[in-house]
């Protein structure tokens, strides 16, 4: 095509998308008007209706055609037979094949009398051929466009796009879509908005008790966080209390066994005679143990406690040892009764 146009990569991406979405949805929010596929036959009288595409005749495609009978308006996609274009065949290396836009326009300036301002000219799709590449480039000059779209106009026909008869194209030979509707980047401007619009209100819906749940898990993990605390609290007041409580206990025990120890060395004092001294004592609740010395036997000793009802099993838990003044050193251990 004449003039500056986009890069290929743009292009190609561009034309791929437009073909996932039919006419009416492109019409309705890309701004590109929707048209109807027009063809030419030689059997064709009129233009008429057929298979969802319109066919007109072929002789409508000569200069001094006669005028057919004008049909209701439409915008129209035109199918035009190879012997309208002028077909040129390039070949270049492999490696030329993403630059075959810019090597066809710079070989159809110097192989033909054309200038890009003179036509419009597209590629068909490539072809690999061992090391090379070939593509078929098709030209239409601008002046027999210019008289097609005139008369087709004049039968009611607006023409959008052109394309080649048998042949697919990279891109359409023209397109004239600006032409038909000038402010379509305006709508899909306004389209693009709305789209927007609608995939943030529907993200914020979506998104919404994520955020939601977001502040409950906060106030969540605050309140977590404050019952941690008060637990270490808690446990730290947990063990003042075992603290005084075994401090009770240790209390209440003293309490308790003050009474029976004083009965223990009572009766002990009762029982004993004035030749024993004893030296030491253990007591606990269950057992009394006591050592010392007594001028006389400390079997005897242990016989005559034997017969007192206050102490169970006595008996000598220790060796018996004589000392210097003739008495016995033992040990006797003694299971004490309840409290008299």
């Amino acid at each position: 095509m004449a003039g500056k146009t986009p890069s290929q990569v743009s292009q190609w991406l561009f034309s791929q998308l437009a073909g996932l979405f039919p006419d009416w949805l492109k019409s309705l929010f890309f701004g590109t008007p929707a048209a109807t596929i027009l063809r030419f036959s030689e059997n064709a009288k009129r233009i008429s209706g057929e298979k969802g595409m319109l066919v007109a005749p072929e002789g409508m495609l000569e200069e001094n055609a006669e005028e057919p009978k004008p049909v209701r308006k439409k915008i129209v996609d035109i199918v035009l037979p190879q012997s309208c274009f002028l077909k040129r065949v390039i070949t270049a290396p492999k490696t030329a094949r993403h630059n075959l836009h810019n090597l066809a326009e710079l070989d159809m300036v110097r192989q033909t009398p054309f200038r890009t301002d003179m036509v419009f000219w597209s590629l068909s799709r490539p072809e690999m051929e061992d090391n090379r590449v070939k593509v078929a480039q098709w030209i239409l000059k601008r002046t027999d466009t210019n008289a097609i779209r005139k008369r087709l106009k004049r039968a009611g026909l607006e023409v959008r796009r052109i394309f080649v008869e048998g042949e697919k194209l990279q891109k359409p030979i023209a397109d004239f879509s600006a032409e038909i509707v000038p402010h379509a980047k305006h709508w899909r401007l306004v389209n693009a908005m709305l789209v927007f619009l609608g995939i943030t209100i529907a993200s914020f819906i979506w998104l919404f008790p994520a955020w939601q749940n977001s502040g409950i898990l906060d106030r969540l993990q605050q309140e977590n966080a404050r019952l941690q605390s008060q637990a270490v609290d808690m446990r730290q007041n947990v063990e003042v209390l075992r603290q005084k409580e075994n401090e009770r206990a240790a209390f209440l025990d003293m309490i308790y066994m003050r009474p029976r120890l004083s009965d223990i060395l009572r009766n002990l004092t009762v029982a004993l005679g004035d030749n024993v001294w004893v030296s030491d004592l253990n007591y606990s609740p269950k057992r009394v143990v006591f050592s010392g010395e007594v001028s006389g036997s400390a079997a005897q000793l242990v016989l005559l406690l034997a017969k007192r009802r206050e102490f169970n099993n006595p008996r000598l838990t220790g060796p018996v040892s004589r000392t210097g003044s003739g008495a016995e050193r033992f040990e006797i251990t003694l299971d004490p009764q309840g409290v008299q």
